[in-house]
């Protein structure tokens, strides 16, 4: 007697579906690249002058370790040290160097080869007064500006 093999096959209603690993592996690495980009690695630590009261803008750019030239409501600083006061800038009139700021940005130097300098200034300082700063760090020897501004969203 010959025996008929069966040509269905059976199923099994217990087992639960098992997912691939492959697709499971490819969707976690283009999770993990997204948020790797997402992300910013740099840290960036730029704390603005206590007295000094920003602009908004809604620049992305982030600030990196450079000297700092703060205009407040009453002087000008140079990485937190009281430099001049703002009405002795105002007193030079149209001369636009300010020779105490000159002086302390020779003494620390512009180093490396960017040489960049970031300007914090109130928000309601004479634009006289930051172009006298900005012509100032240039004949120190800075060919680079970076502005600290609030960043409006």
């Amino acid at each position: 007697m010959m025996r008929r093999i069966s040509n269905t096959v059976s199923i099994n209603t217990t087992d639960a579906a098992k997912p691939q690993l492959t697709s499971l592996i490819d969707v976690l690495t283009v999770l993990l690249i997204f948020l790797i980009h997402s992300f910013s690695a740099e840290a960036s630590d730029v704390n603005p002058a206590k007295s000094v009261i920003l602009p908004e803008s809604s620049s992305k750019t982030i600030p990196s370790d450079m000297a700092s030239v703060a205009i407040t409501t009453s002087d000008i600083q140079l990485n937190g040290m009281h430099i001049v006061t703002l009405k002795s800038v105002n007193a030079l009139g149209p001369e636009l160097e300010i020779d105490m700021l000159y002086k302390e940005l020779a003494k620390i130097g512009m180093s490396g080869d960017k040489k960049e300098v970031m300007i914090q200034a109130d928000k309601k300082t004479e634009f006289a007064v930051v172009k006298k700063v900005m012509y100032t760090c240039s004949k120190a020897g800075a060919s680079e500006y970076t502005v600290l501004v609030i960043n409006a969203e």
